[in-house]
């Protein structure tokens, strides 16, 4: 089954077309992580797959994720403003390879609000 990220819905209001493309392209890598729920037929062959939304995400997860990819673009002379670009800053991330921005565990948590631990 192929990843669509749900961009529906607003989190306080922000929605997901008034991120920068380069937050969303981090916040899509994030999200393809979080495989919610899987359902496979009785020789383990998937049916169905849901995954984490847009809308799922704790409004203080938005509020550091909008934050940490306004404080690497700030260190380019021309701000990248892409989606892959937010991609790779995200895949890196996790590798370990920004001492400034440490890999972070992302988690579901019991109210069905993805968060960082």
């Amino acid at each position: 089954m192929t990843f669509q990220l749900d961009t529906s819905g607003d989190i306080d209001g922000k929605r997901w077309d008034d991120l920068t493309p380069f937050a969303q392209g981090y916040i899509k890598a994030m999200l393809t992580s979080l495989l919610v729920e899987r359902q496979a037929d009785s020789k383990g062959q998937t049916l169905s797959e849901k995954w984490a939304a847009f809308s799922d995400l704790a409004p203080e997860t938005l509020a550091r994720t909008i934050a940490d990819c306004e404080a690497l673009e700030s260190r380019f002379e021309t701000r990248p403003n892409d989606s892959a670009t937010g991609r790779r800053f995200y895949i890196h991330r996790q590798e370990g390879d920004f001492a400034a921005f440490p890999p972070l565990t992302v988690q579901l948590s019991d109210d069905g609000k993805v968060r960082f631990q």
